[in-house]
């Protein structure tokens, strides 16, 4: 087939304005893209706005966060100087109430001293020394304490005088301790009729040094004697006299026997010295027993060896019964015990007793043995006569 001349024609013509569409739809496809462009730079745009926002937001905040911080950090800064300010002051205060007490301690005890000074420097310029100790007994190589009586008083006293006045200072001596306890029981009423053991001890105390003092005066050094002891058993029989006295007086009135339980008051009412000096007895009761039942033990292990020596006489002499030595072998196991126990003391001679009596009834033993074998020898001779009887 051939073309038509008007389609050639129609192409020709058309190719020329080919560059001329292509330039007009190259410019639509760029402008198409500019405004993408243009829109794409305005979302840019506001996009960085809003991040400009946003972070002109936390900035805002954070300037925020950085003040609240710094505000509580001056508070705490500002409590902490507020407290330790006031634990400064208490602290302070406290220092100066130690201060104020050690120097109120330092004055009551420059005021209890200088009393206590005063009467010991008094006491030293007035009394002597206290050179009379309690008296004592020596037991078995110990110091012990004794009882009380009436002749350890009369010692003391005549001890104190040269001129041999002893009894007399003894009597004025008890004219006092009844002065004393009369004052005691006048001072303090309510204690009358108590032991002397429970008495307190502040009042105790007052009545022996008064009666120390009454007894200077009258030129009788009793407190030459070691911790009070002569005035605080003189005081304690008087009080124990009153105070016997007066249940006495009370049960004779109420018409009454004495109950144990008064029976009991008047025997604990001793003094210490004398409980101590019980259990002191009682200490040496003990050692005593000790060394008895060392002493026995010591005698039965003596007498066991004794006694198994014996086995091998006894033995000798049944070995032997119809020998004439079995008769003369006593005075030789006399003579080795009286050997073995040289010191003539009673325990020597009742283990040497012993071993005899032993002795002895091996020799009965012995002869029992004899007369037994004697019999066994007749008995079949005995039996052989009867048969040629019969």
């Amino acid at each position: 087939m051939t073309d038509h001349p008007d389609s050639s024609s129609s192409n020709r013509f058309l190719s020329r304005f080919t560059p001329i569409v292509e330039e007009i739809s190259q410019r639509s496809s760029t402008r198409q893209l500019l405004d993408r462009l243009y829109t794409l730079d305005q979302r840019i745009n506001v996009l960085e706005q809003g991040l400009a926002s946003i972070n002109n937001k936390q900035d805002v905040i954070l300037n925020d966060m950085q003040q609240q911080q710094q505000q509580q950090q001056q508070q705490q800064r500002q409590q902490q100087q507020h407290t330790t300010a006031k634990l400064d002051a208490v602290l302070e205060q406290l220092q100066q109430m130690q201060q104020q007490q050690q120097q109120l301690q330092l004055q009551l005890q420059q005021e209890q001293q200088q009393p206590q000074q005063e009467q010991q420097q008094q006491q030293q310029s007035r009394y002597p020394l206290r050179d009379k100790p309690f008296p004592t007994s020596v037991k078995n190589g110990k110091v012990c304490s004794v009882q009380i009586v009436d002749q350890h008083l009369l010692d003391f006293f005549e001890s104190l005088s040269e001129n041999g006045e002893g009894v007399a200072n003894l009597k004025v001596a008890k004219r006092h301790v009844t002065a004393v306890v009369g004052e005691m029981q006048t001072r303090y009423p309510g204690q009358v009729g108590t032991m002397w053991s429970k008495l307190p001890h502040p009042i105790k105390k007052w009545a022996m040094d008064r009666l120390e003092a009454s007894l200077f005066d009258d030129r009788i050094n009793a407190v030459r004697a070691e911790n009070q002891w002569i005035a605080s058993t003189m005081l304690r029989l008087q009080w124990m006299n009153r105070t016997r006295a007066r249940k006495e007086v009370t049960g004779s009135s109420s018409k009454q026997q004495p109950q144990p339980q008064q029976q009991k008051d008047q025997d604990q009412d001793e003094d210490e010295d004398q409980h101590q000096h019980q259990q002191r007895q009682q200490q040496q009761q003990q050692q005593q027993q000790q060394q008895q039942q060392q002493q026995q033990q010591q005698q039965q292990q003596q007498q066991q060896q004794q006694q198994s020596l014996l086995p091998s006489y006894s033995s000798s002499s049944q070995s032997s019964p119809s020998s004439p030595l079995s008769s003369t072998s006593t005075p030789s196991v006399d003579r080795f015990f009286d050997y073995m126990s040289p010191e003539p003391t009673a325990a020597s001679s009742i283990q040497t007793q012993i071993p005899r009596r032993s002795q002895r009834m091996s020799t009965r033993s012995t002869s029992a043995t004899t007369k037994r074998v004697r019999r066994d020898d007749d008995a079949p001779s005995s039996s052989s006569n009867t048969k040629r009887r019969r």
